[in-house]
Formats: C-alpha cells, structure tokens, sequence
C-alpha cells in the first residue's frame, strides 16, 4: 500500500511540473509570438541593435543591445537561432505587453523576445558578438547550434534541475525507478527552462 502511496505521489509531481512547464512555456512563447505578429503587421520603429552573449554562473544567454531614436539603451533577451548572428546594425522594432518587444534587421532576420526588456544591463560577463558575414555563418551556425553543443553549454541548468528532483525521489523513499524517473524530469526541466531563458550556444 504504502508503494502504491508513494507511486501515486510521483506521478502527481510529474504532472505537476508538466503543467507548470506548459504554462510557463505558453506564456513566453505567446508574448514572443505577439511581438512578432506586430512587426509583421508593420506596428513597428526604429533602433540600433547589437548581439551580445552574457555568461554568469555557468550559463550564456543571448542579448540584444538596443539604442532607441531617443538615445536609451536596453537589453532584450532573444530566442537563439542561427541566422541571430547576422543580426547588427539599424533594426525595426515591435513591442507587446511587458516590454517584449521583437527586432528585425537586414536580410529579414528576425529576433523573437525571452523575456522582458530591461534597462540595466543583466549580470555577469559580457560579450560582443559582431555579425557574420554571409560567407562565415554558415560555417559558425552549424559549430553552435549542434545538439552536442546545446547540450554542453545547458548542462548546468539541467544539473540544477536534478538536484531537487533526486532529493525528492530520496525524501519520499522511492525505489530506483522513481530516482531515475525524477532524476529525467529534473533534468528535462532545466533544459527546457534554459531553453525559454533565451541560452545562447555561442
């Protein structure tokens, strides 16, 4: 009984961080989706925006540096993609609820927003990313934007997301199954979390 108990418990969990992770992601993602659908609908200004990637604490997130026609400086972080590292220069700018605001640059290249926009610049160690010529991102893209790669530069958010997964499986006594089982859902939840943070393989 007190199995059974115990297995019901996990997969209550389970569930619940399932739900949470599709909340989470829907929120973002719809944000992100609004922003792009007005940029596309022409609702948009000018700007002058700069790829820059940001590490701290292990992790690398891609941010836009942006400078408005008014003179003011914010840091959007994006959704990474290969053709972002294209993205310099004078950009055209869409906003939606929460200061998330979508960019696109020259060539069509868009940048979709992680997050909200902010004024100071986000913690940690910063580096420039100047955009590649067509000539070389090619051969950059496919070197960052590998499974292998994503999987390297994302491991401490899924490490982070093991921790507690594996303290819960050991508090409620469960047996190997329920380790392992707790242990992939962790794990998956901190790279997907990663993964809606904006991270950035460069």
């Amino acid at each position: 009984m007190g199995a059974c108990a115990r297995s019901g418990d996990g997969a209550a969990v389970a569930v619940a961080v399932a739900l949470v992770i599709a909340v989470a992601a829907g929120l973002r993602l719809g944000s992100a989706a609004w922003a792009v659908l007005r940029l596309e609908a022409g609702d948009c200004g000018d700007a002058v925006a700069a790829l820059v990637r940001f590490e701290h604490r292990g992790r690398s997130r891609a941010y836009l540096e942006i400078v408005d026609r008014d003179g003011s400086r914010m840091y959007q972080g994006v959704f990474f993609h290969r053709r972002l590292l294209a993205l310099g220069g004078p950009v055209q700018v869409a906003g939606s609820s929460g200061r998330r605001r979508a960019y696109r640059g020259a060539g069509g290249v868009i940048a979709c927003p992680a997050g909200r926009a902010r004024h100071e610049p986000p913690s940690g160690r910063a580096f420039d990313v100047p955009p590649y010529s067509a000539a070389a991102l090619a051969e950059r893209a496919r070197s960052v934007s590998s499974v292998r790669r994503r999987i390297v530069v994302d491991a401490p958010s899924g490490t982070a997301g093991a921790a507690p997964a594996l303290l819960y499986a050991l508090s409620v006594g469960g047996g190997a199954a329920t380790v392992i089982g707790a242990i992939a859902v962790g794990v998956t939840w901190g790279y997907w979390y990663a993964a809606l943070l904006g991270t950035d393989p460069g």
